[in-house]
């Protein structure tokens, strides 16, 4: 990824957790089974599906969605060719760049290898099928991108 692309990813996820921000505070993430109305408490898997889908939709490649277990917590974020994007990171009081965390994309990987074990890689969109919790997710996806135009 060079200087140019990173820019753009670092913009659109400064963009889209300001859009999830508003989101949570107009009541859209009403639906619990979401996971986002504490939005960014606890949300870190559901907010990489759809900042994922968002960053592939503005053609900035396809992104992993990395999980990782420190216990009893859990964590998710976004990879790509050695980048990561995490928009929820200052969900853990040892992150060390307090709300720099809001548009964090990063080469440094130092915070996430040592706090946790990665487990498991998926590719970071919205299924286009699936059961009422992924339809949820599909639903909100677009309201959440109308505010970012706003």
């Amino acid at each position: 990824m060079d200087l140019d692309e990173f820019a753009q990813v670092r913009a659109a996820a400064i963009r889209f957790r300001a859009a999830m921000v508003c989101a949570r505070g107009a009541g859209l993430f009403a639906d619990d089974c979401l996971g986002l109305k504490t939005f960014p408490h606890g949300a870190c898997g559901n907010a990489c599906e759809l900042l994922g889908e968002y960053l592939t939709s503005l053609g900035l490649g396809e992104w992993e969605i990395v999980t990782g277990q420190r216990h009893p917590q859990t964590h998710a974020w976004l990879e790509r060719d050695e980048v990561i994007v995490d928009i929820t990171a200052d969900q853990f009081p040892d992150f060390p760049h307090g709300g720099e965390c809001a548009w964090r994309a990063t080469d440094d990987h130092s915070w996430h290898a040592h706090s946790f074990v990665e487990d498991r890689r998926e590719r970071a969109c919205l299924p286009e099928r699936g059961d009422h919790f992924r339809g949820a997710l599909r639903e909100v996806y677009p309201q959440v991108c109308e505010l970012i135009r706003e």
